[in-house]
């Protein structure tokens, strides 16, 4: 049992080591007077720290767990043994616990590894105020350390659409929604795409079968099993390649092209479930979550409950807006 959560301490050493070469990062002073540099990398340090606390206690449970073993191969009394079961029973439970944690927050972290998609959809009046829209959202996603590519349709001169691609997953998801302004809207949606996930694989995730050749190539051909089959078992997928004499050209090949498929597969399933996100998302957008008074340069959420001035808005201060809708998520979820 202790195998699978070494496992999973050993999934977490490409972002210890990264954990470790930001915290030296975020305090070295040339880091720190590039500001807008530095608060990406506390950022991604914070996030970062979860993974490092929870697979550090992991690390310390396992090997509590290995000392109290090793204990009961000593000659003890049955007392003594009892109490060990009852503490080793109790320190699994909670390794266990802790491992879900763990692999949770992988997940979370698997995910952020994917791409924002914020598309702005202005109708009527609304392309007033698409060009400020952009112009506050390029100026938080800056202040806040995000990288990210915009595109825009216009048509004479008038933004049609907008859209910004953004490294990292969730941005702006608090600006989701209809923006009102007199005489029209913009549909903002946002979107997570993900990245393909690697088409990497272990030897217990495949099966390889070995057999004769069939077809011209002499009477080796027929004497020795060259020709590979490989069964990726997840998948299903089998490729099987017996174009070489060589046992060992073949199976490389096949291993080859094992991948290329599995790539094609991941591309596909991160394509169909990006189409469908967006044709949800066009759906939610369609609440109503903010009103643009022009005339008295001021930005009001829905509800009422927060506003921010024109200036405000523009220079891409939107934490108020972030928090309020953080905080709806959270009683949401209660």
């Amino acid at each position: 049992m202790i195998d699978k959560f070494l496992d999973t301490i050993d999934a977490c050493k490409g972002y210890i080591a990264r954990y470790n070469e930001l915290k030296e990062l975020t305090e070295a002073p040339e880091i720190i007077a590039h500001n807008d540099y530095w608060r990406k990398l506390v950022r991604e340090e914070e996030r970062l720290s979860y993974i490092v606390d929870s697979a550090n206690k992991l690390s310390t449970m396992v090997e509590e767990v290995k000392e109290l073993e090793l204990s009961k191969s000593s000659k003890l009394d049955s007392e003594t043994k009892a109490f060990i079961e009852s503490e080793l029973t109790e320190l699994y439970a909670r390794a266990d616990s802790e491992e879900k944690t763990l692999l949770t927050l992988l997940k979370e972290k698997e995910a952020e590894l994917g791409t924002s998609v914020i598309t702005l959809a202005p109708s009527g009046k609304g392309a007033s105020i698409t060009n400020v829209m952009l112009t506050a959202y390029k100026n938080y996603l800056s202040k806040n350390g995000y990288d990210f590519i915009e595109e825009i349709t216009e048509s004479k001169g008038v933004i049609k659409r907008a859209m910004l691609s953004v490294d990292g997953a969730n941005a702006l998801s608090f600006e989701h929604g209809t923006h009102r302004v007199k005489g029209g809207e913009v549909r903002v949606t946002v979107v997570n795409k993900q990245r393909a996930k690697s088409a990497n694989f272990s030897e217990k995730d495949v099966r390889i079968d070995v057999f004769h050749s069939s077809g011209a190539g002499g009477q080796n051909v027929n004497k020795v099993e060259t020709a590979i089959r490989i069964t990726h078992l997840p998948t299903g997928i089998v490729v099987t390649c017996q174009d070489e004499r060589s046992q060992l050209k073949n199976k490389n090949r096949a291993l080859d092209t094992l991948k290329k498929r599995l790539e094609e597969l991941c591309d596909s399933e991160v394509e169909k479930a990006y189409k469908k996100a967006q044709k949800d998302g066009e759906k939610s957008a369609k609440v109503v979550i903010r009103d643009y008074d022009l005339e008295n340069k001021i930005i009001i959420s829905a509800d009422g409950k927060v506003s921010v001035t024109y200036k405000d808005f523009l220079e891409g201060n939107l934490e108020e807006f972030e928090k309020t809708e953080f905080l709806k998520k959270i009683t949401n979820n209660s």
